[in-house]
């Protein structure tokens, strides 16, 4: 039975475990109580009839109108893409090429998804998002599982992911305090704060040393030592922050299974065979991250950090569609601080994202090493697809290792300006 409640002419019931109000006629009460007490709860058709009484016809025409716009955009979008394609047809162009009615990227033999190839489309006046999504691109045709390559960006879109500059994509998880005193945890969150803070200021962390002071962890540029007395030197911050594990006890795991091995600032994985691939499965084997609506619900542990993970390490974008997915690799970089109205502080991911890319290259390079003169089965059935001849890995590797070439003089320009 539907429970309800009269608050003077405000109805509020409760239908298949979402809350429902309306303010009513007084004339129309009694016919709202008869119906919701007469409904029969095996008859979706009499439930839905029900939901609809509480919805106004202002909301309904509201997403009426947000419904057809959304449907106009994505035939726009369909017809920018069908012209862009006969203009490189007739025309060819700088960045792409046409087989068929498919759209492809020069140097990788896979065809763009479409919804990314609109998004290429949209981009091209701005250098920036192309570039960004052209890395996105690259790493993710990467990925072996096709379902993956077709799902993974208009998941990341619907949920308003970040993609960084190298594309990558920021999302975040919960985590627990797994092994560590409170004195080797403090040290891991003042040296994740000060490197967070070096970050934002477009600085780079090999330029700084850590010093033990009786002040608690402060920084110093390189060349320039903290000489108070009792002041230690620790280490360089860069050197520090990406072997976490060298320098402290403390790690982090995961709620469900607890075996999950997490430390600030190094990869975590596992191998991509024990991952579940099945989209259909929300809940399932494999390293979860998420959009940063599970922080709040306390999902995975207790305590928020970002991470940032490489597309061609996603293994499952479940159907569900719940805002979180699967992956067998990511790099933990922060943990979660919260403004004054409790909105997730946006953080500076450009060097964490530099030195994962240096890891990234070294993963493809070894790939590339093990293949020979053709890719071993290891690589064509758990790591990289079997559509890539060596030669496309080595270009794509090139080409990569450009594009995080020039975010790192982009990055070394903003620190000249600064």
């Amino acid at each position: 039975m539907i429970k309800a409640t009269r608050v003077n002419n405000r109805v509020v019931a409760f239908i298949q475990g979402k809350l429902y109000e309306k303010e009513f006629k007084p004339e129309e009460l009694i016919s709202v109580f008869e119906a919701i007490a007469n409904v029969d709860e095996g008859d979706n058709a009499e439930i839905e009839s029900i939901k609809a009484m509480f919805i106004s016809e202002d909301l309904a025409t509201t997403k009426a109108v947000a419904e057809s716009q959304k449907v106009l955009k994505s035939a726009k979008r369909a017809q920018n893409l069908l012209h862009f394609i006969d203009d490189i047809r007739e025309f060819s162009h700088d960045y792409f090429y046409v087989q068929g009615d498919s759209l492809y990227l020069k140097g990788i033999p896979l065809s763009i998804p479409k919804n990314i190839a609109e998004k290429f489309i949209e981009s091209l006046d701005d250098e920036a998002e192309f570039n960004k999504l052209k890395n996105f691109w690259m790493l993710l045709s990467l990925n072996p599982n096709s379902r993956c390559r077709e799902d993974l960006f208009r998941f990341l879109d619907n949920h308003d992911f970040t993609i960084t500059p190298g594309g990558y994509f920021v999302a975040y998880r919960n985590v627990e305090h797994y092994s560590g005193g409170q004195e080797d945890e403090d040290f891991v969150k003042e040296i994740t704060d000060i490197h967070r803070k070096v970050r934002a200021w477009k600085k780079s962390p090999a330029n700084y040393e850590v010093y033990k002071t009786e002040n608690g962890y402060q920084k110093a540029k390189v060349g320039n030592p903290i000489t108070e007395e009792g002041a230690e030197l620790i280490g360089n911050l860069a050197d520090i922050f990406n072997n976490m594990d060298a320098y402290s006890d403390t790690v982090y795991t995961d709620a469900h299974s607890r075996t999950t091995r997490i430390v600030m600032g190094s990869p975590v994985s596992i191998d991509r065979n024990r991952c579940d691939t099945n989209p259909t499965n929300q809940c399932s084997a494999g390293l979860h991250v998420a959009r940063y609506n599970w922080l709040s619900q306390g999902y995975f542990g207790a305590k928020g950090i970002v991470v940032i993970v490489n597309p061609m390490h996603v293994v499952a974008v479940p159907y569900a569609d719940a805002g979180k997915l699967r992956c067998c690799e990511y790099l933990p970089i922060d943990f979660i601080e919260y403004d004054e109205e409790g909105q997730i502080i946006p953080i500076s991911t450009e060097e964490a994202e530099i030195e994962y890319a240096e890891y990234t290259s070294e993963e493809l390079e070894s790939l590339i090493e093990e293949s020979k003169d053709s890719i071993v089965d290891h690589c064509t059935k758990s790591i990289i697809g079997d559509e890539f001849t060596v030669n496309q890995l080595k270009d794509i590797l090139s080409n990569y290792r450009k594009s995080i070439d020039d975010i790192k003089q982009e990055l070394k320009d903003k620190v000249v300006k600064l």
